[in-house]
């Protein structure tokens, strides 16, 4: 099974993103394709469209294009690749994340969290497809 992730900003910026590889591999995840890009609005937008009514969303579109994200396409032998790996990366509020989660690690603070993951397997075929052609191109 497979998922998305992406590494924000936040964490390239503060040179945080070679350990956050590192953990995920040592987790049992494959890192099957990756880019290191800047995201357009537009597809910033989509990623976080659930949020589009909510307060923070311009903040957090206007955050996720402020710089450099690694996209990433990760498998592991699991049936719920996606939710295994929501587990490793631990919940948005890092108050409330275990010290072994990569949030725990790795997060400033709410917004600036470290990382994104799909929330299950749908989502994650439909991330997956959004961004194949920034993925194939890497």
């Amino acid at each position: 099974m497979k998922t998305f992730a992406m590494i924000k900003p936040c964490a390239i910026a503060s040179g945080k993103d070679l350990s956050i590889l590192a953990d995920i591999k040592d987790a049992g995840f494959e890192i099957e394709r990756s880019a290191e890009l800047t995201l357009s609005q537009e597809d910033a937008e989509w990623l976080y469209r659930e949020h589009a009514e909510k307060a923070h969303f311009n903040d957090l579109v206007a955050f996720t294009i402020s710089g450099p994200v690694v996209i990433m396409e990760l498998s592991s032998n699991s049936d719920s690749t996606a939710l295994d790996f929501r587990r490793l990366m631990g919940p948005t509020d890092i108050s409330k994340a275990e010290p072994d989660t990569l949030r725990a690690r790795y997060a400033e603070d709410f917004r600036r969290n470290a990382i994104h993951g799909s929330d299950g397997s749908d989502s994650a075929a439909e991330e997956l497809e959004h961004f194949d052609a920034l993925l194939s191109s890497s």
